[in-house]
This record gives C-alpha cells, structure tokens and sequence, in this order.
C-alpha cells in the first residue's frame, strides 16, 4: 500500500520567517512603513496596498518585494505572490527569501512548478560551508523537496506512469532519506513490477537504516522469495517474527516461509511449537493443515488434526476432516471410527453412511452388504440409501435383494438409472417379462435411449426393417447425448475431489462406473448394428447418425470399422483419422487405423499407428503381430527389432514385449541376440 506524505503547513513558517529575518528598510517611506506594520499585525489585506505603492515609488528596494510578496501569500493571491518574487529577482537575483515566496507561490497553485524553485535554493545552500544563510537551513529545503517528489511520485503511481514514479521516489529518498514511508513506497512498486532485484537491493539498504522495520521486513522477505533467494527470505521471516514474538501473524509467515524454502521439519516443529503455546487458536492448525496438505503431505495433514480434534472434541467439521484424510490415506478402519461415532452421537444417517462406505473400499463387499442392511431397516425410506445398497448386495452378489432395493428406491424417487440397473438385473436372471415392463418408465427421461435399444434388442421381430433403422438412429443419439452430459459431470466431480484433497466415492459408487455402463451400450448397439444389417445399411444408418451428431470419436470408429470390412479402406482410413482427431484414444483406434493404412500401402503411417497403439496398451499382442509382419514384409525387421531392444532394455518386466521381440530377432536371422535375451531370462 502506497502511504502518502504529510502536508507541509509552510505558510505560517514562511511568514513568521520573513517577518523575523527581513531588514527593516531606511528612507522607504511611509508606504513602506504603514504596510510593514499592517503585515506584522497579519492584516495581510490592507498591507498590499501600501506595500505596492512602495515598490512603485522605490523600485529598487528590496525589502518591499519580500514583504508585499509575503502578504499576497498570507491573503492566499498565489500568482501575484509568483509574480512579485520575480519582479524582485529581476533586482535581486539568486535573492533567498524571494526564491523562497516564489516557490512558497508555485507550491500553493501548481506544486509541481515549485520543484525547480527549491532545487536552486538547496544549491545556494550548499555552497555555504554551515549549510545555511540568513536563518535559512538546507535540511528543512531538502525536505520541503523530498515531500514534493513523494507527493509527484505518488501521483504517477496513481495515473500507471511506473516508471515515472520509480524516478520520483528515487529522488525523494535522496532528499528524505530518513523517511521510511518513502522508501517503503518503492519497495513496494518495486515488488509490483516483480523487479525483484532492485526492490532487494533496496530493501536491504532500508532494512539496514531502519531496524526492525516491520513493514520493511515483510517486503524483504517477498523480494527474497520472488528472486529465488529462499535462506535470505527465511532470514527476513524470522527478523519479522523476533521484532514481534507474541504476533501470531509474523509468526504464520515465518512458519510458511520455512515450508516455502523445502525446511518442512523446521517449518512443522515451529508451528507445532506455537499450536502447544496457543492451543485454542483454531487458525494455527488451519495454517499448518494447508502448509502440509501443499506439499502433499498427508499424513502430516492428518497428525495437526488429531492435535486439533484434542483440542476441540466437540468440534465436528474437525472429525470430518480427519475421518477424510484418514479416507485418503487409505486408514480406513480409523475413518470408520470416527464416522461411527460421529453416528452415534447425532442420528444422522449421511454419518452411518460414511461409515459403511469405509468397507467399499476394501472391497469387503459380504461385511458391507450386512452394514447395509442394518442401514436400510433403520431408513427405510431413503431412496440414495436404498439405491446404493442395491449396489452394494449386487457386487456382493445378491442379486435377488439387489433387485428388492432397487424397486424400493424407484418407488420412493423415481430415478431413471434405477429403472436401467433393475431391468440389467431382471434381464441377467431371465424375467424379461417383469424386465420389459419397466421399458416404459425410461420413455420421457434421458435415458430413453437405453430403453429404446431394449427394444431393438430384445423386440426387433416385432418391427418393419425400416422402423428398425430409424429406432438404431435414435436408440444411439439419445445415448451419445446422455453420455456426454455425464462425462462433463464426472470431469467437474472429479475436479472438484482433486481440488478438496478428498478421496472422493468408493470406485463402486463412482459416476465412471455409470460411464462404462453406458459406454458399454454404445459399444453393444454397434455390436447389434452388425448382426442386424449389411455393410451398406450400416453406413447409410451410420452417416444418418453422424449428420445429427458429428462430435463422437465413437461413430466414427464404427464407420471406419465398417467401412473396412466393406472394402473401402479410403473411407475407412479417413473415418479412423476423423475419430482420432477427435479425441479418441484407444489402442483399437490406433490398431484399426495402422490396418487401414496397411491396406492401401502406406507402410510408415501403419507403422506408426501400430506404436501409437502400443504406447497406450504395451501388452496388445495382435499390435505385435501385425508389426512384426508389415516389417518383415517391407524389409524393415532390423529396424523394429532396434527400436524394440531399446525399449526393451528400460522395460524388461515386459513380458509379452519380450516374446515378440525374440520373434522379431529370430525372423530377422538375429539369433544369438534373440538366445542371448534368453539367457538372461
């Protein structure tokens, strides 16, 4: 924050200066007199006239100027106060007192003028070995200007003219050197620029004629951090906190500071020390929890919340933070605890449920299917609870209750992604029938497409070919949209668990199993598409589909898949690449597309897309079969078996790389490298 300078109040010293120092003139006459004493009665008004007819009268004289000058300065005329200081100059030049009013003048209308006038003041001063001449001290003009520049320096700040005010400032500590706001002030322009060198340099100069500044401290250390000088920003941070022990702020920046400069243990034991001095202050243990929580330290996290919980049992968002961190460094049991008390001594069932879910990530599905059971007797009518029991009884493999809780939980919410787990269940153990009754309820929700490809599944000989066509069409578009809309919330959720240091759901629980699911389906209708219709009716249905959402990397597969086993490598080479640029990325994707290059001769893109595919899956066999044989095929088996044995050597757990390379080796007549890979097993 820029502070800025005090007023100066200088025309009351201007004035008793004049009136104390100025030499009462001989013969002036009456005019002169008369005036002189109105202006020493302060009647500054009625001494103008007097006075001016002295000059007149006497334009040589002086002490006329000065004081008529004087008096226009008291009755607050600053331009005739400029403008008789220079009549008097024009008689008397480099005279003290007229530079004085004229720059006494420029400061009270335009101070800016009154820079230069001050300057040349200070100049005759210092030619004077006692640094002052008739009463007049080079100190108080040198800090009459460095006011003056701070002033000007604060208001380039204020218009964005940096540089200027850099200028400015920098001129002001020449005059006022012992003026800590004005060296404060560039400091912090300084560090606004990032110009961290100067604003270090400066800062050591200030905090040396200044000691214990604390403002100035503070600073020093932001310079130092921002130069990448972390031991002189610790150095700083710690001055700070010892100028003031008992102000917890500069302590919080001194224990950052050690976090800040990798000295984590010394950074931990300083703040604990301060938590053990200052239990109850909740903002110690906030502090450190982030300084650990920044530096990924979890488990040091979860140490300063056992200290906080201590301190304030009764505090419940401190036990839910420390029954998540618990959940994030997989201390599950411990977690639990906690959530099971937390349930204990509130009734909340949101409680009852964390603890259980502590089971679901063990994957201890038989103990958590028995917790949820007990849950679901005391809430019976909580249809989260009931739908995610049903989940839970279907990993463990009851199915039966798994449908049983998935009926309750539609009744009670009517949630849609219920209805489509219930018909997978009822389908999976041969009640179609029950299963088709339920198609309906999927009608008007977003996922309608999931009941329309049941349909074409399961009821497709009670359609004509084209209502077929045109139900494949819909079935997938409806699908493709809602799965695009649950990805886009997964990306948040899964945003939003990075951003929390959380754990986030049990992978069971997680909306990607709900994404496989669908993706699932998507794969199935194209699956279904293949059976169902030729090569050709495919296409058309395929390009229909497109032409009403042309954003899925997955119909383009598809058409590109197909277009292949049509015979038109082209089309299907395109379509692969138009997927690929679209995001898709896959192993199959690359494999698909090396094949389609393959097929129209075009070896290194085949190639390349064949190591893309491994790059994602290392362990695809068919990807090493097809490799193999297009190199051996363009006489390029020397070169794969090199680029191989490169990778090989900084992956040789890779099984399956390591078969294929011996193949490669042996094809290529490389055979006592091929044994001597062997060998070394």
């Amino acid at each position: 924050m820029i502070l800025k300078p005090a007023f100066l109040g200088a025309v009351a010293w201007i004035l008793l200066f004049i009136c104390v120092s100025a030499p009462r003139a001989q013969y002036a006459g009456a005019g002169f007199s008369d005036g002189v004493s109105y202006y020493e009665h302060g009647d500054y008004e009625n001494a103008i006239g007097p006075l001016k007819r002295a000059v007149d009268e006497n334009p040589r004289l002086v002490d006329a100027y000065i004081y008529l000058a004087s008096a226009y300065l008291g009755a607050e005329q600053f331009d005739q106060t400029i403008q008789t200081a220079r009549e008097g100059l024009k008689v008397a030049p480099k005279h003290l007192r007229l530079l004085l009013l004229k720059a006494e003048g420029y400061y009270r209308s335009d101070y800016r003028k009154a820079i230069p006038v001050y300057r040349e003041i200070a100049t005759i001063l210092e030619r004077n070995l006692d640094r002052q001449k008739d009463g007049l001290h080079l100190e108080r003009i040198r800090a009459y200007l460095g006011h003056l520049y701070h002033r000007r320096a604060n208001e380039s700040y204020g218009l964005g003219q940096i540089n200027k005010a850099v200028q400015d400032y920098e001129q002001a500590r020449q005059y006022s050197p012992d003026s800590l706001n004005i060296h404060n002030n560039l400091a912090y322009i300084l560090l606004q620029e990032e110009r961290w060198g100067e604003a270090v340099e400066l800062l050591e100069e200030t905090a040396t004629l200044f000691p214990g500044a604390e403002r100035t401290l503070f600073m020093k250390g932001q310079a130092h951090r921002g130069a990448g000088e972390l031991d002189e920003m610790v150095e700083a941070y710690q001055q700070l906190y010892q100028a003031d022990p008992e102000n917890l702020n500069y302590a919080v920046i001194y224990g950052q500071s050690l976090m800040a400069a990798n000295q984590a243990r010394r950074g931990n034991l300083f703040m604990q020390k301060l938590i053990d001095r200052h239990p109850r202050e909740k903002r110690l243990y906030e502090v450190l929890k982030k300084m650990n929580e920044q530096r990924y330290d979890f488990g040091a996290r979860r140490n300063v919340l056992k200290l906080q919980r201590q301190a304030f049992p009764q505090d419940r968002a401190v036990a839910e933070d420390l029954a998540r961190t618990h959940l994030l460094i997989q201390e599950y049991p411990e977690a639990r605890q906690i959530y099971d008390s937390l349930a204990t001594a509130t009734l909340d069932p949101e409680y009852a449920i964390q603890a259980a879910r502590t089971w679901l990530y063990d994957e201890n599905y038989a103990i958590a299917a028995e917790v949820y059971q007990k849950m679901t007797d005391q809430w019976p009518d909580d249809a989260d609870l009931l739908a995610e029991a049903a989940v839970v009884f279907e990993e463990a493999g009851d199915t039966e209750r798994a449908q049983k809780l998935y009926r309750r939980a539609y009744n009670f919410a009517g949630e849609p992604l219920t209805v489509v787990k219930l018909i997978e269940l009822l389908l999976q153990d041969k009640k179609n029938e029950e299963a088709f009754a339920y198609l309906e309820e999927l009608e008007e929700s977003g996922y309608s497409g999931i009941g329309k490809f049941y349909e074409l599944k399961y009821r497709s000989g009670e359609m004509e070919e084209d209502e077929r066509a045109e139900k494949a069409e819909q079935a997938v578009v409806e699908m493709l949209r809602l799965y695009e809309n649950e990805q886009q919330e997964a990306r948040e959720l899964s945003a939003g668990t990075f951003n929390s240091g959380h754990a986030g759901m049990p992978p069971v629980l997680q909306i990607r199993r709900d994404l496989d699911r669908l993706e699932h389906y998507i794969d199935d209708w194209y699956a279904y598409l293949r059976l169902s219709f030729s090569s050709e009716e495919c296409l058309q249905i395929l390009e229909n589909v497109i032409s009403e959402y042309s954003s899925s990397p997955k119909l383009y597969l598809f058409r590109g898949q197909t277009a292949i086993d049509y015979g038109d490598p082209d089309r299907g080479m395109q379509s692969l690449e138009e997927a690929v640029r679209l995001g898709a990325q896959e192993a199959g994707v690359h494999l698909a597309l090396g094949n389609a290059y393959a097929q129209l001769g075009k070896v290194q893109a085949a190639i390349l897309s064949y190591e893309r595919a491994l790059t994602l899956d290392n362990e695809y066999k068919e990807v090493y079969h097809r490799l193999i044989r297009i190199s051996r095929e363009n006489e390029l088996l020397d070169e794969l078996c090199n680029r191989w044995l490169a990778r090989y050597s900084n992956n040789n757990d890779n099984n399956i790389l390591k078969e294929h390379l011996i193949e490669a080796l042996h094809k290529a007549d490389r055979t006592e490298e091929a044994n001597r890979i062997i060998r070394n097993g």
